[in-house]
Formats: C-alpha cells, structure tokens, sequence
C-alpha cells in the first residue's frame, strides 16, 4: 500500500492535505466523522545525513497507521507541521520523545498545540505524582516499551503501511545482555 505523498498546509486556521509526489507526508487514511487519532513522535538530531525524525498517525480504535511524517525538519519548523497534523487528524493526541531534541520540539509545540502527552511519575521521596511533558525513553520505560511492541506485533493488533517503518522494526534485536536497540546495517 504506497500511500499518498504529500503536504500539509493551514488555510483559514484548518490544515488539509496538499498532494506533493515529493512531500514528506505519506497518507494511506484520511480522517472519518468520529474517529480518534494518536500520534507518536520520534526526533532526531535534524542533521540531513543523520536519522529521520517521524511522526507516525494511528487510529486509537484499531491500532491501524493512517499517515506518517519522515523528513529531517529542524525543530521549530517539526513542532508546526505536528500541530498542523494533529488538527488534520481531530486534535489528536501528540506524544513526543522528550529526550535529546525531542525536548527542543516540545517547548515550541507546547506554545501553539493542546492536546499533549504528560508522562505521569512517582516521587517515591515525596510520596506526590508529577505530570513531565513528553516521555523519557530510559533504563526503566524502554523495556515496558519494548514488551508492549512485541506484544502488539506478535498479536497482529496493529496495521502498519510504512515499508521504512516495518524495515525498522524487523531490524530491532535482543541483544546477548538483554538490551534492546536498531541492528546497525
């Protein structure tokens, strides 16, 4: 299923969808009266050589990819594409990796977007719950993560139109110490 390239542009306050053989937005869905979309955003360092940075748009109900972003886009110009994308997409909620650059796209995007993951936590020290925006990919969430995707996978839950995405996915190995990472090619 190749997808729709293209590109997302605001007229009068909403976004639509440009079609652009050469855009850097792939759809295979467009949105439907009542349903709920998450997306979930991977930054990278922006460096045109460099990994990309994706934003990956999933139905909430039935796990299936509708669109997805894939570009090296410096991290102001990510944070508007991804409220542009989010309004496309029912305001849907936008989860972003706050660790490395991802931390630069949420301090712009929190300005000119809503609807945001809050990654909840326990102060064992203080006995209180604190709200983070984004969420930390470490030691303790990245096996949870991994387990979930696994799951998720092995139960044939989610559909996934990306030919990059899926390449990823095969190539993520356990390795000998128990760590999870990218098979480097």
């Amino acid at each position: 299923n190749e997808g729709e390239y293209g590109v997302l542009e605001e007229v009068y306050g909403n976004a639509i969808i440009k079609s652009n053989p050469t855009g850097w937005l792939r759809v295979w869905k467009k949105t439907e009266r009542n349903e709920q979309f998450v997306i979930g955003v991977d930054v990278a360092e922006g460096l045109e050589k460099g990994d990309y940075s994706t934003a990956e748009v999933l139905n909430q109900e039935t796990l299936e990819q509708v669109a997805e972003i894939r570009f090296h886009l410096d991290p102001d110009v990510f944070a508007e594409e991804l409220k542009r994308l989010g309004k496309f997409y029912h305001n849907a909620m936008i989860g972003v990796e706050a660790n490395n650059h991802g931390f630069a796209v949420l301090q712009e995007l929190k300005k000119i977007y809503k609807n945001l993951y809050y990654m909840e936590t326990f102060d064992t020290a203080t006995q209180t719950r604190k709200k983070k925006l984004g969420w930390q990919t470490n030691m303790k969430t990245k096996p949870l993560m991994v387990a979930e995707g696994d799951r998720i996978i092995r139960e044939g839950l989610a559909t996934i139109h990306s030919p990059e995405l899926l390449s990823e996915l095969m190539t993520f190995v356990r390795l000998s110490d128990g760590k999870t990472e990218a098979q480097l090619s």
